[in-house]
């Protein structure tokens, strides 16, 4: 009987800290995978198909090669309507501009 009492209490403070990581992780998957939607959305309205996005927890990184300074900039006021922008990485690169001659 006094075993029993003694694993008792771990035993549950173990299922109650797999059940807080297990519920964790979903929610984050959830938050990834909507938060990645709705910004992909929000840019293909926008005609700015070219902009590839990832999530990492509550970060999104934007990535792909735009045309222009402008462009860059414009889908990152896209994203940041959809999401704050503090979450927003940066990892897009303009293509250089053809010399003048």
């Amino acid at each position: 009987m006094q075993l029993s009492r003694t694993l008792l209490l771990p035993i549950a403070f173990v299922f109650a800290a797999a059940a807080a990581l297990l519920t964790a992780t979903i929610a984050v998957d959830a938050v990834e995978s909507r938060s990645t939607q709705e910004v992909r959305t929000a840019l293909a309205i926008e005609g700015l198909d070219w902009v590839g996005v990832s999530a990492d927890g509550l970060a999104l990184e934007l990535s792909g090669m735009a045309e222009t300074e402008a462009l860059r900039f414009r889908a990152l006021s896209v994203a940041g309507r959809v999401v704050d922008a503090s979450r927003l990485i940066d990892a897009m690169e303009v293509r250089p501009a053809a010399e003048l001659k």
